[in-house]
């Protein structure tokens, strides 16, 4: 199994980019599964009736919220979470390996590395770690109150200096200020 993990703010493009690197391993031979350390969180919310797309401003404030409080219980919540998830991915790789399943090797794309807790399990697990920046580009809800949530803090602190000791956690900063299939360029540099 291979991982990555995206790091940025939100709205930078980081979901659009974990879907072009799924398709592009797909079309190498992996199996690609796009999977979020907040997926719980995301799940819990959905059951909750405060879908993404149905209710955005309700959804990520439930997010915030639930997400903070959890954390401030066990800071390792989320991701003790994800790593549960992730072993049933393992388990399922070892399964088609065992079957003799021609394409059985699974490429894990994480699409909100977001706190310096999940940059350490990417480290551990020998992630690639991959942060998109927006650069001079202008954000949606660039002013929005919730850009100052400590969700958003370690992306903030990259985007304000990308020469800063937290920018070098990430393999790779990859600049996203120009069309989708410049993007896809340059990651697929990385």
């Amino acid at each position: 199994m291979h991982l990555i993990l995206i790091g940025g703010k939100a709205g930078v493009g980081k979901t659009t980019l974990a879907k072009h690197i799924a398709e592009f391993a797909f079309n190498n031979g992996l199996r690609p599964k796009l999977m979020s350390f907040a997926g719980a969180l995301k799940r819990e919310a959905k059951s909750l009736g405060y879908g993404k797309e149905e209710q955005p401003e309700k959804y990520r404030e439930y997010c915030q919220q639930v997400g903070r409080k959890k954390r401030l219980e066990d800071k390792d919540h989320w991701v003790k979470l994800f790593h549960h998830d992730l072993l049933s991915v393992m388990a399922e790789e070892i399964k088609l390996l065992k079957s003799g399943n021609k394409y059985w090797e699974t490429l894990v794309i994480v699409d909100d590395c977001r706190y310096l807790n999940e940059v350490a399990y990417g480290k551990h697990h020998d992630a690639g770690q991959l942060f998109l920046m927006a650069s001079d580009r202008t954000l949606p809800n660039d002013d929005a109150d919730w850009r100052k949530d400590e969700s958003e803090h370690l992306a903030n602190i990259i985007e304000a200096d990308d020469e800063s000791d937290y920018a070098e956690l990430f393999d790779w900063l990859v600049y996203n200020n120009d069309t989708l299939a410049a993007l896809t360029q340059r990651v697929k540099k990385a």
